[in-house]
């Protein structure tokens, strides 16, 4: 699978924390922006609110990817085939963890930071 999936994964992994990044590092400082305390903090409070609940819907298949990479014991293929064992060692299982889960949950930390500082410094909350 590493052979066929390898270098793409690569490449997402790459293209995603350019991303995230160049998200963080384009926005301003919270103390630096001028027209911070211009907007109500409930204003604030409800658009970070908004913004956490839409990109909590990710959490839940990320621990279930977490749980398939760490734990899986059967490999199934598709729908009605015969579940084959599934006999690999514990450093592939860490391995595909780190590679296809912590990136993405580093990612998806990075890109929740760079949201909430993004709206926290907006200068408006009319987006």
């Amino acid at each position: 699978a590493f052979y066929n999936c390898g270098p793409m994964l690569v490449a997402s992994i790459l293209i995603q924390f350019t991303f995230s990044y160049e998200l963080l590092r384009a926005l301003p400082d919270v103390e630096d922006a001028p027209f911070f305390c211009q907007i109500p903090s409930s204003l604030h409070l409800s658009a970070v609110g908004v913004f956490m609940t839409l990109m909590l819907n990710n959490v839940p298949g990320m621990f279930q990817a977490g749980g398939i990479a760490l734990t899986s014991t059967e490999f199934r293929g598709e729908e009605g085939a015969d579940s084959l064992p599934l006999q690999t060692s514990w450093l592939r299982r860490i391995v595909a963890f780190i590679f296809g889960v912590l990136t993405e949950m580093a990612t998806w930390g990075a890109i929740v930071c760079s949201g909430v500082v993004f709206i926290l410094t907006a200068e408006s909350v009319d987006l």
